[in-house]
């Protein structure tokens, strides 16, 4: 089993609950392919308003929601980067409330663990962490080449090297960045008499396209 089928395979089952399904796993040839199906899933679920990450990789996906999700009323926002790089745990790209405002976030990621179905992302310039937490419903559309086998191959792309230690073949994504979120599956508790309850402190559904060229 390859890692891409692994992540399939772990996710499947951390997106159900005791009331049904919490989301979907898909895979997908471009970028255009996702934003035609979030259109068909946004119609399925009586989407009104949805936020897009500022994502410089989901222009494509953006485009294809803003154009063509008027023809069924669809309200498409984009985040939009901010001047500087916040560095602040409050930094977001608008108000807290408004992200609560969406019927969905569409987001990204900036690595993907096979061995856990864990989506990493870090706080930066180019997606609120809100946009992840507050709407009832998080969308992902992240590359296939993101994915990565192990948590510790994870925290290798996100954290920086030590000065002098810099391997050139990992990207630091989470440079400059305070904050690293990591997600597995929709927001669930068992804490009370050990009852799964979806959803805990964040979306109730998770949504994930694996994008072959994004």
């Amino acid at each position: 089993m390859n890692p891409v089928e692994r992540f399939v395979a772990e996710m499947q089952p951390l997106l159900q609950g005791g009331d049904g399904a919490h989301g979907a796993i898909h895979r997908c040839a471009t970028a255009e392919e996702a934003g035609r199906d979030i259109l068909a899933l946004a119609e399925e679920l009586s989407m009104k308003r949805l936020v897009v990450a500022a994502r410089r990789e989901l222009d494509a996906v953006a485009a294809i929601l803003t154009e063509e999700g008027s023809k069924q009323g669809l309200r498409i926002d984009r985040d939009r980067m901010p001047a500087t790089k916040g560095t602040g745990l409050d930094d977001t790209f608008r108000d807290a409330a408004d992200y609560a405002a969406f019927d969905a976030g569409v987001g990204g990621a900036d690595v993907l663990v096979a061995e856990s179905a864990t989506i990493g992302l870090v706080a930066g310039a180019h997606e609120a962490r809100a946009l992840s937490l507050l709407p009832p419903v998080h969308i992902v559309v992240a590359p296939v080449s993101r994915m990565v086998e192990r948590i510790h191959d994870a925290l290798a792309r996100l954290i920086p090297s030590p000065p002098g230690e810099h391997d050139p073949g990992i990207e630091n994504a989470g440079e400059g960045s305070p904050t690293i979120t990591f997600i597995t599956g929709p927001s669930r508790t068992a804490d009370i008499e050990k009852i799964l309850v979806l959803p805990a402190h964040g979306p109730s559904h998770l949504y994930v396209w694996l994008v072959d060229r994004l």
